[in-house]
């Protein structure tokens, strides 16, 4: 009998409690559906009660599944053990389509409800789309107030025990607070960042799958998108579809890696002093090469807690970097602390008093991101030195952006928040 790890937990100001550490579900190539859920049981094993998916992923199913098997084997006593996540896809952010998606959602995990459904995205797009293979042209404008009251209808109905948002600027949460009779329970910024590329067992990609990952890379990448990249690399089994991918990007991933490590030199003699931690709720990208502060400190004064995705960089992914794997700054404070680089990042995003959400389909990793977190802590020089960790972006956002949309430059996205 494997030992379960004990995971801490955060009161929502729904009142309900989520574990303060999480496991993501998006993965390219997705696994069959037998092994997703095999992958996710293990998971439930080892101590994860909180899975993190979405209607865009594909892994709704395997996440619902997962939970069932577990109750039947005794590994949990009941669904409450479990805290569920989902979120509404851009194709049915609008008034009237809400609750329906949510139901849709709710059919596939085989469950009644979610502990925790956000907006995927500020965007609507023609619901008639796929999402996968969506142009400029289909996003519309997004009718935030008429959304928003169809996710507390959800709420109120008890289809979701929380609510919440994604990829929300401040100008933008701060906009929701204002008209919302419910208030939000989590914003989680750029939650592509915890794909990861990790080579399955099927032997080659359907043309859906390879069309969904031109979508992703035209997302987070357009330069291989537009270079032909992916048409070319597309051609071939998922082994060599994928190793071409992560040879497309070396070059760039070890050149910002080397920038890192020579701004750092100079960047942390002149780091800010560390803030005193506080309880928020919001859901974003957060590792130490992003760390958020301006929206951290929002969130903290409208009580908003916050939870963070991609700790470790999405290190393998195309819109990923080393900037946290092979950190100078991280590998010195692990070789004092004797833990790993992931140990020290992840211990770093608890110890601002959020929750964060890993990502990992291998057995021996999810064990890593889940064993010794939670019983040491980082000095006051261990944070001063992590402040002086260079900061960059993932995702921007760019394919939402048109001339004739609502978003017609990435400033107006983000609202000038990056």
């Amino acid at each position: 009998m494997e030992k379960v790890v004990h995971v801490p937990e955060v009161m929502l100001n729904s009142g309900y409690k989520m574990p303060l550490l999480g496991m993501g579900t998006f993965n390219f190539p997705m696994p069959p559906i037998d092994e997703l859920t095999s992958i996710l049981v293990d998971a439930i094993k080892i101590g994860y009660r909180h899975f993190d998916t979405a209607a865009a992923y594909g892994s709704e199913e395997g996440v619902g599944r997962a939970v069932a098997e577990a109750i039947e084997r005794g590994i949990i006593k009941s669904r409450q053990q479990m805290f569920i996540t989902s979120k509404l896809c851009c194709t049915q952010a609008h008034p009237q389509l809400v609750l329906p998606a949510l139901k849709n959602t709710l059919g596939k995990l085989g469950l009644d409800f979610v502990d925790l459904y956000l907006i995927h995205w500020p965007i609507s797009m023609k619901p008639e789309i796929d999402i996968q293979n969506f142009k400029k042209e289909d996003i519309v404008p997004f009718d935030m107030k008429g959304v928003w009251q169809d996710m507390e209808e959800c709420y109120k109905l008890g289809l979701a025990k929380s609510i919440g948002v994604s990829n929300f600027s401040c100008t933008k949460l701060s906009h929701l607070l204002q008209i919302a009779t419910i208030p939000p329970a989590v914003n989680q910024w750029f939650e592509l960042g915890t794909f990861m590329l990790e080579v399955s067992s099927s032997k080659s990609l359907a043309s859906r799958k390879q069309r969904s990952f031109a979508f992703w890379v035209e997302l987070v990448a357009p330069d291989l998108s537009s270079a032909g990249t992916v048409p070319r690399i597309s051609n071939s089994g998922s082994l060599n579809f994928v190793q071409s991918l992560k040879k497309a990007y070396t070059r760039k991933r070890e050149t910002l890696s080397l920038l890192a490590i020579a701004i750092s030199k100079t960047a942390e003699k002149n780091a800010p002093a560390c803030r005193k931690n506080k309880k928020p709720k919001v859901k974003v990208e957060m590792n130490v090469a992003w760390q958020q502060q301006k929206l951290l400190e929002f969130c903290r004064e409208k009580g908003v807690h916050v939870s963070g995705y991609s700790p470790l960089g999405a290190n393998g992914g195309p819109w990923g970097s080393h900037a946290v794997m092979r950190c100078p700054i991280l590998s010195h404070i692990a070789t004092i602390r004797r833990k790993t680089i992931p140990q020290v990042a992840l211990r770093w995003v608890y110890e601002q008093g959020e929750s964060v959400i890993v990502k990992s389909l291998n057995k021996e990793r999810m064990k890593q991101n889940l064993v010794e977190i939670f019983n040491w802590e980082l000095s006051s020089e261990d944070n001063f030195r992590i402040r002086a960790i260079p900061q960059r972006r993932g995702c921007n956002g760019e394919p939402f952006i048109h001339p004739n949309g609502p978003y017609k430059s990435i400033d107006e996205l983000w609202d000038g928040e990056i």
